[in-house]
């Protein structure tokens, strides 16, 4: 895999993968406003703590796959607990579609990964496009219900 094409991915795969994060959550329903201050707070822990991650060198694949790994496994963990806050009624589906979205998005993370670990450049680059898509629609509802810190700028 040639140098500029893996520090593209690793940028690309590290810019994207940063802005999610959470702790807490709880059973019963809470408001919107509750939603999203629990939800940015959860966030802005979360992207603290991933900036603070190791960046491994580009030319090093294997680094590569196993720092995004360790990215995408501790955001996985992060959006059960964010699926832990419980969004009122009327916003439940329309929540439920953007933690989804984040998951997919994490798939593609994953995939990625995998493609830098076999050398695949073309393979790499597609689950980064397919990501790429997906964090941007997931981003799209984050803004617009609140969720600022949660969606990446």
């Amino acid at each position: 895999m040639g140098v500029r094409n893996l520090r593209l991915l690793v940028g690309v795969l590290l810019v994207a993968t940063v802005p999610l994060g959470c702790s807490g959550g709880g059973s019963s329903s809470l408001t919107k406003h509750q939603v999203v201050r629990q939800a940015n707070a959860i966030c802005a822990k979360a992207n603290r703590t991933i900036a603070g991650m190791y960046r491994p060198d580009p030319d090093d694949s294997a680094a590569t796959a196993a720092a995004l790994e360790k990215v995408t496994v501790r955001q996985r963990t992060e959006l059960r607990q964010l699926r832990a806050l419980v969004p009122p009624e009327e916003d439940a589906s329309d929540y439920g579609r953007w933690l989804t979205q984040i998951d997919l998005a994490l798939d593609q993370a994953d995939a990625s990964s995998g493609a830098i670990v076999r050398s695949n450049v073309a393979a790499a680059e597609e689950a980064n496009r397919r990501g790429e898509q997906i964090r941007t629609d997931a981003d799209r509802f984050a803004n617009a219900y609140g969720m600022e810190t949660c969606a990446r700028g």
